[in-house]
């Protein structure tokens, strides 16, 4: 939410140097920091372009990153693309210890790249003056924000440019509507060359225009009438070089006039112009510079004097500020149509962008809601809407209304949560107001609607474990200390019966604390399996032969029906063999003096995969049709086990089913009381072999 949050704020910038500011303010919101600075990649460099939290942060602004030196933490930021935790700065780079960056006192560092699409453009710094205080977590949450910063600090960029552009092409309009009448530069080179004939009087006329150290024709009149073939325009150019007059008015930057020209030596006659016998030339000079040239020729000698080059050059510094506006009008429109294409992309990329929030929202599994001021809704996500318009009923519907209503008006200002207890659902609502561009409430607010139904059940089942365990610990433990009195107080040719019964309350105690560590580290996901292909029928047969024993002493029958050939199974052994000594442990202490207990095992095909079986199946006592979807729940005990003292911590059938899972299996049971159970562990089989009917 705070990042939510952040990423509107962001968004509502448009300067690049209040876009850092904002970037740096709404940082501190979603991780902590004693010092943060935001840096722009430039070429092999990271340059310092603003900071927060530094004692000396105008020393820093402008500090240079070498990213071809390993000296610096941001080498590897920008080389990886990924964040970096630095635990102790000092330690591992000197140049923290070194001015300016001594001054920050700064221990833990992490850094995250700043990524707009593919494109790299910068990363931002976290300091901590306290050693090893960044964290993973940290790390992620920097991450995100720094792509919302990105995209703000590049909106921003594009944004301004977008603006001074806009100056620039409003400056060149009107400059161009008070020197000329168009702006399209083959407009304005057209009545340059007409206007150029009532400036001066002669017979051919055109316009050079400057390529380097080449001149071209773009624009030609009166060739026609002394030439059998047109003159190239725009074809061929010349260089510069090879014309002293051309090379004389761009030295000079004034107009030149040759009356004779073939008595002057700076006239180049070409093949088939000797009709040209006088000439008047003049600059198109823009700020100095040369761009292109007015010439006029003339077939009599004399036609051209220095009044006409004054003239000339007067007209070309007036055409030079229409010729330069068009000129630049057309870079410009081209300009323009690069930056509305640009425009246009980051638009659709909004929009893309808009898109994906908008899917997200509609995908999440919490309910979004907008509402006014009053808690009126005024939109909703298709989880809220779905909540409210067709999977609750009425009444439940028209309560969710109410605290939506209530969570809004009456934490106007500041976050706000509340839960309520539907039919089946337990909802939490947590509201927070929707800040305007300026950073102020405007009454408006966002509710987002979780369904913590099985939170809380979990916390239910805590309670309930918690409950179970102090109950289960509670009576081994008053047990031994009963015995530990009686062994000072009592007689002491009991002592040894007191010490018989004293131990096995504490191996009882011990198997119950062991029994719910081995749960714990199953929910923690710390318990690894030691998988390895074995014959199962080994693994039982070693199992039943231990229990021959116990089976002896209690008078009952053991046998073990294997299926041949062994089948197959890639099992942890040791967690195999724990869970079969389970079952066949509890068949025994269930089945009365004179019972059965038959161990085998299988081949079958169900759910559309081939298992490999291992039943246990007894004679004892059974169990309630009402008991069995609970014997498998932690310290469950049924009745009848209860009743007769049957001793039993409700915890072996659980971890059971728990082991059974982690090996991709499952634990079914039948049972009818007073005939027997029978408790089946199905395996995947290694090999898919025809499985018996």
């Amino acid at each position: 939410e705070t990042l939510r949050q952040s990423a509107l704020a962001l968004a509502a910038v448009r300067h690049p140097d209040e876009a850092i500011e904002r970037i740096l303010a709404e940082l501190e919101r979603v991780v902590p920091y004693d010092s943060a600075s935001v840096q722009r990649l430039e070429g092999t460099h990271l340059r310092i372009i603003g900071g927060r939290g530094f004692p000396n942060l105008e020393a820093l602004i402008g500090v240079r990153f070498d990213l071809t030196r390993s000296d610096n933490p941001n080498r590897q930021v920008v080389r990886t693309r990924q964040p970096f935790i630095v635990d102790d700065a000092p330690q591992h780079y000197q140049e923290f210890s070194r001015r300016p960056h001594a001054e920050a006192r700064i221990r833990a560092w992490l850094g995250v790249p700043m990524i707009v699409g593919d494109r790299l453009i910068g990363m931002i710094a976290l300091d901590k003056r306290e050693a090893g205080f960044y964290t993973a977590e940290h790390a992620r949450l920097a991450e995100a924000f720094a792509a919302q910063a990105a995209i703000a600090l590049e909106n921003a960029r594009l944004y301004q440019a977008e603006r001074e552009q806009r100056g620039l092409a409003e400056a060149l309009a009107q400059a161009a509507a008070v020197v000329g009448s168009t702006l399209d530069l083959d407009q304005v080179l057209d009545l340059i060359l007409d206007q150029v004939q009532r400036v001066v009087h002669g017979d051919t006329f055109n316009i050079m225009l400057v390529e380097g150290t080449q001149a071209r024709i773009v624009r030609a009149l009166g060739y026609e009438k002394v030439l059998s073939e047109p003159i190239a325009v725009g074809e061929k150019a010349t260089p510069i070089d090879l014309f002293p007059t051309l090379r004389e008015m761009i030295q000079r930057g004034t107009a030149i006039c040759i009356p004779d020209t073939a008595s002057d030596p700076r006239w180049v006659t070409l093949p088939g112009r000797d009709w040209q016998r006088a000439y008047v030339g003049a600059p198109i000079r823009i700020r100095g510079k040369t761009v292109g040239f007015l010439n006029v020729n003339g077939q009599r000698v004399g036609q051209f004097n220095l009044q006409d080059a004054r003239r000339l050059q007067a007209f070309a510094d007036h055409v030079a500020t229409a010729l330069e506006n068009a000129r630049l009008y057309r870079e410009l429109e081209r300009h323009a149509e690069e930056l509305e294409a640009r425009v246009a992309a980051r638009t659709a990329e909004l929009e893309a962008e808009r898109a994906r929030l908008e899917a997200i929202l509609d995908n999440t599994g919490d309910g979004i809601v907008v509402t006014d001021a009053q808690g009126t809704i005024t939109r909703t996500n298709r989880v809220a809407e779905r909540w409210l318009e067709h999977d609750l009923n009425p009444e439940d519907a028209a309560t969710l209304r109410q605290a939506i209503a209530k969570c809004v008006r009456h934490h106007a200002d500041e976050r706000s949560s509340i839960m309520i207890e539907l039919s089946g659902l337990d909802l939490e609502l947590v509201a927070a107001p929707i800040a305007s561009p300026e950073g102020q409430g405007n009454g408006n607010a966002v509710v987002a609607i979780h369904d913590i139904t099985h939170l809380r059940a979990l916390d239910r089942m805590k309670t309930k474990f918690i409950s179970n365990v102090s109950h289960e610990l509670r009576t081994p433990a008053t047990s031994i200390l009963l015995y530990t009195h009686l062994l000072r107080t009592g007689q002491q040719e009991k002592a040894q019966t007191y010490l018989d019964a004293l131990e096995q309350e504490a191996q009882h105690q011990a198997r119950l604390i062991e029994s719910i560590l081995e749960l714990s580290r199953i929910d923690a996901g710390r318990l690894d399996l030691s998988l390895q292909v074995v014959a199962l029928n080994r693994v039982v047969a070693e199992a039943v032969a231990a229990q021959q024993q116990v089976a002896i002493l209690h008078g009952v029958s053991l046998k073990f029906k294997p299926y041949e050939p062994s089948p197959q199974v890639n099992v942890d052994t040791q967690r195999l063999r724990q869970v079969i000594d389970n079952l066949l442990g509890n068949a025994l202490r269930y089945t009365p003096k004179g019972g059965q207990v038959t161990v085998s095992t299988d081949r079958a095909r169900a759910e559309g995969r081939h298992w490999a079986t291992v039943t246990v199946r007894d004679t004892g006592i059974g169990i309630p049709e009402h008991e069995l979807p609970h014997i498998f729940e932690r310290f469950y005990r049924g009745e009848t086990p209860q009743r007769q003292q049957i001793s039993g911590t409700g915890l072996g059938l659980p971890i059971a089913r728990e082991l059974i899972e982690m090996h991709g299996g499952r634990i079914t049971v039948e049972s009818r009381e007073g005939e027997g159970s029978a408790f089946t562990v199905w395996l995947p089989l290694e090999s898919a072999e025809p499985a018996s009917g």
